[in-house]
């Protein structure tokens, strides 16, 4: 899986929310997304929220073993 970054929007200086479209196999499934990211030292992270419901729209099993996903 591959996402695409089309646009930031910042919220605050360690909060954003990024605009994407994802792609599987070379082929966008999702062109409009849109998910938050967080700043921790220094480093722009995906949030865990936007995380959590990844792994949870692909029925992924794993969504579970991330700490703070349930």
């Amino acid at each position: 899986m591959k996402a695409k970054v089309n646009d930031v929007v910042f919220v605050d200086a360690a909060d954003a929310t990024v605009l994407y479209a994802l792609s599987l196999q070379g082929n966008v499934v999702e062109p409009n997304a849109s998910g938050q990211a967080v700043a921790e030292n220094g480093t722009w992270k995906v949030a865990r929220s936007t995380l959590c419901g990844l792994l949870s729209q692909a029925g992924s099993a794993s969504a579970t073993a991330v700490p703070g996903c349930s």
